[in-house]
């Protein structure tokens, strides 16, 4: 596609943005989107979303694990990544924690490298399908059964499944991009700034990318090219708040106590839940739109 074309299209969906908000008022446009996200039960599905996701990250945070074992790298989680969470624990749970963490670096190697992300892409493929009847819902789909369907949904979102851990796993490497770096050229505030914005540079454009690639091909039916206007900006902003606000929580909650420990995986599981609903809420704004310029009927 051109670059004269994305741009006219571009235009053309902001002015559709606009003349949507101009049509109604602020009380109308909040109580439309709430009567949509109630009637589709959207926050009913972005719970089982986020149920889902939080199963998938032990297994898949055990994947790393074998995976940094197999290459021979287990000091980022000796020097890097065991003594970032260890503050955020109490003594028995990290040592727990930190003890399965070695003897997956040491040894199972094989098994967290195959079992491990079957597991994870099992649990986020679930988490995909349920995503699925919530844009159909969204999108006014009608939702086709039988073995042909159940064929298209699991095939579908297993696909996705590994495209979406893939993106996220990009996202964790760049979390190595800081040593990296300083490992080559030096640390200091310079290299510490670079890496923190290209950090967050990549994993806006990824979830940009998931976002599009989720609304393009989930709904079963033709979805137009996906919006790039407030859709995108409402589910990257609310993602990065809640990413915000679940980093300071990280910094400033470990105390070493078992509450600290635990009050970490609730908010962990609500930063997912808040991160699914951003999503859903994000595509019905899209769907109201598109539906106020005609485009879905």
């Amino acid at each position: 596609m051109s670059g004269r074309t994305f741009g006219g299209r571009f235009r053309d969906e902001w002015g559709e943005l606009r003349a949507y908000v101009r049509s109604r008022s602020p009380r109308d446009l909040v109580s439309e989107l709430d009567d949509a996200v109630e009637g589709n039960q959207l926050f009913v599905y972005a719970s089982a979303i986020a149920f889902r996701i939080f199963l998938a990250v032990i297994p898949f945070a055990l994947a790393v694990l074998a995976f940094l074992g197999a290459i021979g790298r287990p000091d980022i989680w000796q020097e890097r990544v065991g003594p970032e969470i260890q503050p955020r624990l109490s003594p028995s749970a990290f040592e727990l924690v930190d003890r399965t963490a070695r003897s997956v670096l040491e040894s199972h190697r094989g098994f967290w490298l195959t079992v491990g992300v079957v597991l994870a892409v099992w649990q986020v493929a679930s988490a995909l399908r349920a995503a699925m009847h919530a844009l159909n819902d969204i999108y006014e789909a009608r939702q086709t059964r039988g073995d042909r369907s159940l064929r298209r949904r699991l095939l579908v979102s297993n696909a996705l499944a590994v495209v979406v851990i893939g993106a996220f796993a990009l996202v964790a490497l760049t979390l190595q991009a800081e040593a990296f770096l300083a490992d080559r050229v030096g640390g200091g505030a310079v290299v510490t700034a670079l890496t923190g914005t290209a950090r967050w540079i990549v994993a806006m454009a990824l979830m940009l990318f998931v976002v599009a690639l989720l609304i393009g091909t989930v709904p079963e039916r033709d979805v137009p090219a996906p919006w790039l206007g407030a859709a995108s900006i409402l589910v990257v902003g609310l993602w990065l708040g809640a990413s915000a606000l679940f980093g300071l929580y990280a910094a400033l909650a470990g105390a070493g106590t078992v509450f600290g420990g635990v009050a970490f995986l609730v908010v962990a599981g609500a930063y997912l839940y808040v991160a699914a609903s951003a999503f859903l809420v994000g595509a019905q704004l899209d769907a109201l739109v598109r539906s106020h310029a005609g485009r879905i009927e």
